[in-house]
């Protein structure tokens, strides 16, 4: 992780991965993520963060609401039964509170709390 806000990236939030997932393709979209918004500086609050979180995720999955239980990528199957579905109630319940919470985590540790 970043010593410093200023060299911090959305992308370095999703290093490591998460522990647990969904369904089989959300590791697929959490890598995908991790490499696309690896030089998009933090947003200043968290909920610019949550907000663009959810944005990203939509966007990824071609889906326009969260609340939808699955959606089917295709470019993310890789065998399986249920390879290449996206849970979006994993990514609204655990997954982008997972990443905002290493967020808030770094603010701590920085010493700048939450900001705006």
């Amino acid at each position: 992780m970043p010593l410093e806000h200023s060299w911090a990236t959305i992308g370095d939030l999703l290093t490591p991965d998460h522990s647990g997932w969904g369904l089989r393709g959300d590791p697929w979209l959490w890598m995908e993520m991790r490499k696309s918004l690896s030089r998009v500086p933090l947003p200043d609050t968290l909920k610019d963060l949550t907000a663009l979180l959810r944005n990203v995720v939509l966007a990824r999955t071609n889906s326009t609401m969260l609340d939808d239980d699955a959606v089917y990528v295709p470019r993310f199957c890789r065998g399986g039964m249920s390879s290449g579905h996206i849970s979006l109630r994993f990514w609204e319940q655990k997954g982008i509170p997972a990443i905002v919470q290493r967020a808030e985590w770094l603010r701590e540790m920085w010493g700048t709390g939450e900001r705006g």
